[in-house]
């Protein structure tokens, strides 16, 4: 924390910032399930954004979230339960990858 290498320039946190609260208003009237789709695109940008400034390690992880979530977005209309799989296992890599920087093991 606090390593400006790591931290999202001015433009990338605004940008997140202007997405995650335009998503919030766009959830108090679109169906529900858009919500993950606008979650999961948020997590994408900040991926995105933080990818060139992170370990070797972490960009692999970071990576392989946003070339899967460009795949799987569209399993939310037609296949919500390969979604909910895709993002279950996403969970799992980026607890992997804490416990990892941890020194606890994954």
């Amino acid at each position: 924390m606090g390593d400006d290498r790591t931290a999202l320039d001015h433009d990338e946190a605004l940008r997140l910032l202007a997405f995650l609260l335009s998503s919030a208003e766009g959830c108090l009237k679109e169906p529900l399930i858009y919500g993950v789709y606008r979650l999961g695109t948020a997590a994408v940008q900040l991926a995105e954004a933080w990818q060139p400034r992170a370990n070797s390690e972490t960009a692999g992880v970071l990576r392989e979230l946003t070339a899967h979530w460009q795949r799987e977005a569209g399993l939310l209309s037609h296949d919500p339960a390969a979604l909910k799989a895709f993002l279950q296992d996403a969970n799992v890599a980026i607890a992997d990858e804490i416990h990892r920087q941890s020194g606890q093991g994954a």
